[in-house]
């Protein structure tokens, strides 16, 4: 049972080591603590274990599922922190460049407006700004 425990931690950290991804780091707690699972199997082969070496077998079994655990939250961590950092340097924002206008629809404000206001917010009569939306011409007041 301790070799088979041995077997099982050494090959679960090289595989652990070798994950790529977070897609097969979850493949990889699945084969290991998962339902139908290699920990798994070896807890329910405990019913054939002496009970004088159950708690040594069980505590034994204990640290090679934390030891994964851990291992498998370090690298899930170290990936993540990899993605996020491929991501922001994918995703960077020039700050120096001009911003982009604001879209406005061309009723809303006379050519050469300096800002977008709202119509109501103008002192421009309010036929003047019908013409004007109808006719797409300046206006001259």
């Amino acid at each position: 049972m301790k070799e088979e425990l041995l077997q099982i931690r050494t090959k679960a950290m090289e595989q652990i080591e070798a994950a790529k991804g977070t897609e097969a780091l979850n493949e990889i707690r699945v084969s290991l603590l998962g339902k139908k699972g290699e920990m798994t199997a070896i807890l329910k082969g405990m019913k054939d274990v002496s009970p004088e070496d159950r708690p040594k077998v069980g505590q034994m079994v204990n640290e090679t599922r934390e030891a994964i655990e851990n291992k498998l939250a370090e690298a899930k961590k170290r990936l993540d922190e990899a993605e996020m950092k491929a991501r922001l340097e994918k995703e960077t924002i020039d700050v120096t460049l001009p911003a982009k206008r604001p879209l406005r629809p061309p009723c809303q404000v006379p050519t050469g407006a300096p800002l977008a206001r709202h119509p109501r917010a103008r002192p421009a009569p309010v036929f003047a700004l019908i013409i004007e939306c109808r006719f797409g011409g300046q206006l001259f007041i």
